[in-house]
């Protein structure tokens, strides 16, 4: 920017000057050459997104919880929007993920440090305060663009002037990042028996050995006609369940899957 800056005065300058000797008259506007651009990296995708929002105050091509939609799909139960009506809540696990969007770091009155945070996912957002215990134990997490997977519960609060009134208790709080690995511990495959080929056993088997890991594979062979399922859990064999994992299985018409 400052070369660019110093090349647009230095022009400006010889065009504001009137000043024009003879030896000059076959070189006129060859003095000052162009800058070079230097070479930068482009932006990562989150980057990106960050400053859209930033700029135009929204998304523009994409959110940045767009590359975890299947942690969202088989982890998260819940949207911020409905911590809105906590009784409808009361007396269930609830779990959902978001960016953190704005984080602060205070102290009370009390001296105690407290803070504050709001989330958001593809439905709307969610302000959250964190004392005592809570704050000391997620703290590190309160920083805006973090992508976060949150756990807890909603009930009614048993003390204080706020009693009777309802709460969202915090109870785990991870990466985004981290939870695929740390909850998703089985691959369940459904087959058919009689829909089970040697072509299909090779081309699975080939799918699900390239990408080895730590989640356990369970097969659960399905029998329509006499009406029973047998499940063979996989002994010797785990996998990571990455993106081009899900498409592989996807693209096999034969098998269909859920994970735990």
């Amino acid at each position: 920017m400052e070369t660019l800056a110093r090349y647009g005065q230095q022009h400006q300058d010889g065009e504001d000057s009137s000043q024009v000797n003879m030896f000059d008259l076959g070189t006129e506007g060859a003095g000052i050459p162009e800058p070079t651009l230097p070479q930068i990296e482009g932006w990562s995708a989150l980057e990106k997104l960050h400053y859209e929002k930033e700029v135009i105050g929204f998304y523009l091509s994409g959110h940045p919880l767009d590359d975890h939609r299947l942690e969202i799909k088989h982890l998260c139960h819940n949207t911020l929007v409905q911590l809105t009506d906590l009784k409808a809540l009361t007396g269930r696990d609830v779990s959902f993920a978001g960016i953190v969007t704005k984080a602060e770091h205070r102290i009370a009155k009390s001296g105690k440090p407290f803070g504050s945070f709001s989330l958001e996912d593809h439905a709307g957002s969610h302000d959250f305060m964190l004392f005592s215990e809570d704050y000391m134990k997620y703290k590190l997490y309160l920083q805006q663009g973090t992508l976060l997977f949150v756990k807890g519960r909603a009930a009614e609060r048993t003390w204080g002037r706020d009693e009777g009134q309802m709460e969202f208790k915090i109870s785990s709080m991870d990466l985004l990042s981290d939870v695929r690995e740390k909850y998703i511990t089985k691959l369940n495959l459904k087959l058919e028996a009689e829909r089970v080929d040697d072509d299909l056993a090779r081309e699975l088997g080939l799918l699900l050995r390239s990408s080895p890991g730590k989640c356990k594979v369970s097969f659960h062979i399905a029998s329509p006609h006499e009406n029973m399922v047998v499940e063979a859990p996989s002994k010797g064999l785990s996998v990571t369940v990455s993106e081009d994992l899900i498409r592989g299985l996807d693209g096999l018409a034969q098998v269909s899957w859920t994970l735990n």
